[in-house]
C-alpha cells in the first residue's frame, strides 16, 4: 500500500527520529514528504510517528491512488520523454 507523509518538526531531535523511520519504508522522498510503500500493518508505523508529533508540529498523512503516471520534480533521469510538466 502506497502512503505519501509530510510533517514540519519543529525539534531536532523528534524530527532525526521520525526521519529514520519513514527512511525505513520509504523508496524515495524529498527534505520532509516521502513516499512509502507500507506492506505490514500500517497502524504500526503512525503509532511510532505519533510519538515524535508535537502540538505545534504539522504532520500529513494521505493514501496515494496510484492512478496515473507519478511526477518526480528536480534533478532525475527522465525515462519518459513524451510527456513534459513545467511550472512557471
Amino acid at each position: 500500500m502506497q502512503w505519501i507523509v509530510c510533517y514540519d518538526i519543529h525539534d531536532n531531535r523528534r524530527r532525526r527520529q521520525a526521519c529514520k523511520i519513514l527512511r525505513s519504508v520509504s523508496h524515495g522522498y524529498q527534505d520532509s514528504a516521502f513516499e512509502c510503500n507500507i506492506q505490514r500493518d500500517p497502524q504500526l508505523l503512525f503509532h511510532q510517528l505519533y510519538a515524535n508529533i508535537d502540538t505545534d508540529d504539522s504532520f500529513i498523512i494521505t493514501q496515494h491512488p496510484q492512478v496515473g503516471p507519478d511526477w518526480y520534480l528536480g534533478k532525475a533521469i527522465i525515462q519518459n520523454t513524451s510527456t513534459l510538466l513545467i511550472f512557471d
